[in-house]
């Protein structure tokens, strides 16, 4: 008893020194480590975001890639969109290659002819740019009356009942090109193309089915044409006019680009996507 007692009243016990030597190793070891704890928490967090942002953006893209021309002109103005956990900028515009020189040097100008289901036609106009995209459903004829004014062109449709929209184009320096695709007509459409005020030059081509359902029959300055022709000049006008037999849909370059913001007043992305597509009409 006596040596157990003598064992245990002779242990040390640690000094007040030892015990503030100690504190302040765990002083000085424990904050750099919840420091870096909460850095890679951070980084986590952080790359998931990143992850889950990019699947957003081509979660996205892929949407673009299977919508049409009309579709993608409503997208043509910059609009952030709220999608599940972020919020989505999505931008549309008409792409040409810069390798190739004319085609940067033309002002093009498509317009599409479709059956409406109806017995009459929808069509489609657009320029340069999506946002200047417009449509007309109608029956009978389509007349397109082009006007060169100072401050660019200007442009009507109308149908046979009386029917129209206008339009108003930038000026361009170029040669303007007009191209007529019909696709999906069951009827014969005659198109009057009215550019008597245009002294610029035009060159007029239309694209139709070589099964010859939907005949497009142009008439311009007082001249009639169709696709039985291979290309003429209209006498002493700057305009010519060139027919081809086409089977795939018309269809055109678009450039889109997807951005993905954590905040809706973000100026940052944490994610972009974008490409060039090829859309139908």
């Amino acid at each position: 008893m006596n040596e157990k007692g003598k064992s245990l009243s002779g242990h040390k016990g640690y000094s007040l020194i030892e015990v503030m030597v100690a504190m302040m190793i765990v002083g000085i070891l424990v904050p750099p480590f919840f420091g870096m704890a909460i850095h890679f928490t951070k980084v986590n967090q952080k790359s998931r975001t990143i992850l889950l942002a990019d699947a957003a953006a081509d979660n996205q893209y892929e949407e673009l890639k299977s919508l049409s021309v009309p579709k993608l002109a409503s997208m043509a103005e910059k609009e952030r969109k709220k999608e599940g956990d972020f919020f989505l900028e999505t931008e549309a515009k008409r792409y040409f290659p810069e390798s190739d020189t004319e085609e940067r040097g033309m002002d093009h100008l498509d317009l599409i002819l479709k059956d409406n289901g109806e017995g009459g036609f929808l069509s489609y106009f657009v320029a340069n740019d999506l946002q200047s995209l417009i449509s007309l459903s109608g029956s009978g004829f389509l007349q397109v009356d082009l006007k060169q004014e100072a401050s660019g062109m200007s442009m009507r449709m109308a149908d046979a009942d009386g029917n129209s929209i206008f339009h108003h184009l930038n000026p361009s320096t170029g040669i303007h090109e007009l191209n007529i695709c019909a696709q999906q007509m069951h009827t014969d459409l005659s198109v009057s193309v009215c550019a008597e005020d245009c002294t610029d030059p035009w060159n007029i081509n239309v694209y139709e089915s070589p099964f010859r359902y939907g005949r497009v029959l142009v008439h311009c300055n007082g001249q009639t044409f169709s696709t039985d022709q291979q290309a003429c000049r209209l006498g002493t006008d700057p305009v010519r006019f060139f027919s081809y037999k086409a089977e795939e849909s018309a269809s055109a370059l678009v450039s889109v680009q997807v951005k993905v913001f954590a905040k809706p007043g973000d100026k940052k992305p944490v994610s972009v996507r974008q490409g060039i597509i090829r859309a139908v009409y």
